[in-house]
């Protein structure tokens, strides 16, 4: 593919030899041709890609650098790669290269040597053919596993699709047609493929449910917005049930693609085209996606495509109308990130709309140009809708106690989640749409209608500002997620070229000129060849795009034909149900907090739980530390923290001060309790000392590491039952590496019941255990002393074991587990009430003195 259109290319330049064989250039009339504008733009794109490369190791360092493990774990998957300020330095260059590309047309029309003007042509056929052979030809996705495959059986499919639309579409009244597209499109929209995700799903319903609990807006994090979380506020206010939520998503398809049929059947001069846009869009920004359309909600029209209405308003209304600032107001306060792409894409062409009228009074000798005049024209053009923006901007810092959330530019400044652009993305192609676009439009804005030339003037910055969503996470399925407002440029473009307008003349004068003026318009043989062209690219688009992402779509048909037949139209959520374990573990408190990476919403909404916290649902978090501050103060504050992942929580507990730990069937809470603590007090500051609040159960509790020195003493209160598993563990933190063992462990002797052992690693060896009896359904202090390598084992009092041990123990940095094994399947059957660790000896009287006072309070 790649060799084909590196052949156009050349093609291209041959078609300007042609043209420009027999006549004597005059660029008076800035008479372009397509090849010549194409090849201008995909230069001036090869050459802000070459730059941007250059400079790309430099982009990309602006990011705060923060160590992988201070990430919490679901960020720290997507902390491996950051892109510094790539989004912003991509926005940018989508409009240095219109500049330069418009630029550099301009320039070329004042050549008059036909040598000199070929031979720079010549130059960017070379620019571009190296631009095609750097990015080569790879549609968005299509080098993925699910994209491999072509389906050429679909491929007919979709074409005959297309020829029986077309037919109705040509001999059917306008109405009919439009009620049959709508019943064609409802099996389409409202007919799932795949279950939805909960994870993607719970970063608007959290922030919902906060809402509906009373939260202020201000303490609520909002990662997609508030309008996707108010319309699920009101989902829940309603009482509607929860699996219904993602028909929101469905009918924003549906009403996307009736919308962008309806209004670019208004749109565009040719008519037709809006029918294939409705194909294409079916194709790339339904089937195509990577997964099923709505299981991801972010990415549904409802919150990517809400340029629509303000493109339609300023089609209709006029670029000045207030109603424009009336939406951008909105979406500013309730759709934030998205409302202030737009707000730039407006700013951007109301100053382009200025500029405009500047340069054609500068270029009209009989009109004196008043600078002063004309701005202040555009002043007042544009003081009610500036009034208006203001104003929703106020009352949005009033509401959130500011504009932009530190939330947000925490998240900018680390870059978490962000992917670098690739230089093999098929989205380089889209640059040189985009200048080709903007010049046509410029160029024909005396032969375009005023609502068409405004309208396709605003829709290109708004596909620009809507690239955000892809240059953050470059991933090349967003490129197919932001499709709409490209595709719609695409056929924009197809518009115009199939019209066969000059770039020079008002429309009014062609017919007159092109008899006296041939040159103007080319030779009837190229305007032949170029109409064919143009007349076939949507047919010959469609066809790519089925081609391409025929495997894709022909899977999502057919999951939707079986599911159309077993009347299943949506999966619904698997949500839990079993609140009464979950309340016996934690003694029917209110105060919970569900530690689920993947499903917490779940447990809040249907346990009516409140739930609490700036960031919520606990994905949301990013940094470990901070986290772990939170979750201790909820433990502070008496909450019980609950999971049904403990694996994949583990690695927060030794950094959390807690001291019961229950489970029931699939849910762990653990908690912090008033425990009296029974042991004397030390001479020096305890490295563990904690009172467990009751039976741990099959759990254990995890501290931090901890380095202890030649002398140490261990002490443990705990009661053992009848019988334990093999080598059930009272206190571990050992790790055998390839050179031996460090750290100590205090278990049972294999399968011998409550018969336990203790011993340290010394880095290449073990101590020689110690061996002694634990009695069962009995309180039994334990005392393990280690002074000058010398190991003593006191049992309530007794000295069981003493030995001499030949090093002393070696460190390592991993978390003590109490009450289980280092893996979590080797527990301690029985009550662990109290264990201390302190750097410090301890005498046979202190050890009687402690037991007495034990034996006194557990009278």
């Amino acid at each position: 593919m790649t060799a084909i259109i590196v052949a156009l290319l050349i093609f291209c330049f041959g078609l300007l030899v042609y043209k420009n064989k027999s006549r004597q250039l005059s660029f008076k009339s800035n008479d372009f041709s397509i090849p010549e504008l194409l090849l201008i733009s995909s230069a001036t794109s090869f050459l802000l890609y070459k730059t941007f490369f250059y400079f790309s190791e430099h982009i990309r360092s602006f990011n705060i650098k923060i160590p992988h493990e201070q990430f919490i774990p679901p960020a720290r998957a997507a902390s491996y790669e950051f892109d510094g300020i790539e989004g912003y330095v991509l926005y940018s260059l989508m409009f240095v290269n219109i500049i330069l590309s418009f630029i550099f047309a301009q320039f070329l029309s004042s050549t008059k040597n036909k040598v000199i003007y070929l031979s720079v042509f010549l130059i960017f056929v070379l620019a571009s053919s190296a631009y095609v052979i750097n990015i080569g030809f790879i549609p968005a996705m299509t080098n993925y596993p699910d994209y491999k495959d072509i389906n050429p059986f679909l491929i007919i499919v979709v074409l005959m699709f297309t020829g029986l639309l077309f037919l109705m579409y040509n001999y059917l009244n306008g109405k009919l047609f439009l009620g049959i597209l709508a019943v064609v499109l409802l099996p389409i929209c409202f007919i799932s493929t795949d279950v939805i995700s909960v994870f993607d799903y719970s970063f608007i319903l959290s922030p919902a449910l906060r809402l509906i609990n009373g939260a202020p807006l201000s303490d609520i994090y909002f990662q997609y917005d508030l309008f996707l979380s108010l319309l699920a506020a009101l989902w829940m206010k309603l009482n509607i049930d929860l699996n219904l939520f993602q028909l929101l998503g469905q009918l924003s398809f549906y009403l996307l693609f009736i919308g962008i049929f309806i209004f670019s059947k208004k749109f565009f001069i040719n008519k037709k085209l809006s029918l294939f846009l409705l194909i294409s869009l079916l194709i790339v920004r339904y089937y195509a996606i990577m997964h099923e359309p709505v299981a991801i909600f972010q990415v549904t029209p409802l919150r990517l495509d809400l340029w629509l209405i303000l493109l339609v308003l300023v089609y209709y209304k006029g670029a000045y109308h207030w109603l424009n600032a009336i939406v951008i107001g909105l979406l500013l306060m309730f759709h934030k990130n998205f409302g202030l792409l737009y707000l730039l894409a407006y700013v951007q062409f109301i100053i382009t709309l200025f500029i405009i009228e500047f340069i054609e009074l500068a270029s009209d000798k009989a009109r004196r140009i008043e600078l002063k005049g004309l701005l202040k024209k555009h002043f007042f053009l544009n003081l009610k809708n500036i009034l208006i923006i203001a104003g929703f901007v106020i009352g949005s810092i009033i509401l959130f106690k500011g504009f932009i959330p530190k939330s947000a530019l925490l998240y900018q400044q680390i870059g978490v989640g962000m992917i670098q652009i690739s230089t093999k993305s098929f989205y380089w192609y889209i640059p040189v749409m985009f200048s080709l676009g903007f010049i046509l439009l410029i160029k024909l804005r005396n032969v375009l209608s005023k609502q068409y030339f405004q309208s396709g003037l605003f829709v290109i910055f708004i596909a620009i500002g809507n690239s955000i969503y892809f240059f953050g996470r470059s991933h090349e399925h967003n490129i197919l997620n932001i499709a709409t407002a490209l595709l719609f440029i695409l056929f924009l473009l197809f518009d115009i070229l199939g019209n066969n307008f000059t770039v020079s003349e008002p429309i009014v004068k062609q017919k007159t000129t092109k008899k006296n003026n041939p040159d103007s318009v080319g030779t009837p043989t190229y305007l032949k060849l170029q109409k064919t062209i143009i007349s076939i690219l949507p047919i010959l688009f469609i066809t790519g795009a089925a081609y391409f992402y025929s495997e894709k779509t022909g899977q999502k048909i057919k999951t939707q034909y079986r599911n159309f037949k077993n009347s299943q139209y949506i999966y619904p959520l698997t949500v839990p149900t079993d609140f009464a374990s979950l309340k016996k573990i934690t003694n029917n408190s209110d105060s919970v907090y569900f530690l689920n990476y993947q499903d917490d919403f779940l447990y809040y909404y249907y346990g009516q739980y409140k739930p609490v916290g700036y960031f919520n649902p606990c994905a949301t978090w990013i940094l470990k530390n901070d986290m772990l501050n939170f979750l201790q103060n909820l433990l502070d504050n008496n909450y019980y923290i609950v999971t049904t992942k403990m694996r994949e929580i583990a690695e927060l507990l030794p950094d959390l001060k807690y001291n019961n730990v229950s489970s029931e069937k699939e849910y762990t809470a653990i908690s912090k309790k008033k425990v009296e603590l029974l042991f004397s007090e030390s001479t020096v500051k305890p490295l563990v000392h904690i009172g467990i609040g009751s039976d741990l159960g099959n759990n254990g509790i995890n501290l931090t590491p901890i380095a202890l020195e030649e002398n140490f003493t261990i002490e443990v209160l705990l009661k053992p039952k009848d019988t334990q598993v093999d080598n059930a563990s009272v206190l571990v933190n050992a790790i055998t590496d390839s050179i031996g063992p460090s750290g100590m462990t205090f278990q049972q002797n294999g399968p011998n019941d409550n018969e336990f052992l203790f011993a340290y690693g010394g880095g290449k060896e073990w101590t020689p255990p110690a061996f002694f009896k634990l009695q069962p359904n009995e309180w039994n202090y334990i005392v393990i002393s280690v002074k000058e390598n010398t190991i003593k084992v006191f049992n309530n009092a007794l000295l069981v074991y003493t030995a001499k041990s030949a090093f002393s123990i070696k460190n390592i940095n991993a978390p003590i587990v109490i009450g289980n094994g280092i893996g979590i399947n080797n527990a301690f059957n029985g009550l662990l009430k109290e264990v201390k660790i302190t750097n410090d000896t301890i005498s046979e009287q202190t050890v009687s003195t402690t037991l007495k006072m034990i034996k006194d309070s557990l009278k």
